[in-house]
């Protein structure tokens, strides 16, 4: 959740990224209590990981409504790994 706190707040004010983050925790852990879902830890490495493959997967659909081809660049390229996956594969892809 730093993450989506970090990224929120250089968009809005400190105060409303500490309340919308508070909320999303609120959420989770709502949804986790409802379902009896275990905690599964995610490091901040594996997050950002997540959040640059989600921003690729959106950027390539948006391109592919504009029948546009994105080709990667050397190095830049995100690797999915198949663990991260699977953890969060119930989360909606919204773009």
């Amino acid at each position: 959740f730093g993450a989506f706190y970090r990224r929120l707040k250089s968009r809005v004010d400190p105060s409303q990224a500490l309340i919308a983050t508070s909320h999303k925790l609120a959420r989770v852990v709502y949804t986790m209590l409802q379902t009896k879902a275990p905690y599964v830890h995610v490091t901040a490495q594996q997050a950002e990981h997540i959040f640059r493959a989600r921003e690729v997967a959106c950027l390539q659909r948006k391109a592919a409504k504009l029948s546009l081809v994105l080709s990667p660049q050397p190095g830049g390229a995100v690797s999915e790994q198949p663990s991260v996956r699977r953890i969060f594969a119930r989360i909606p892809l919204t773009c």
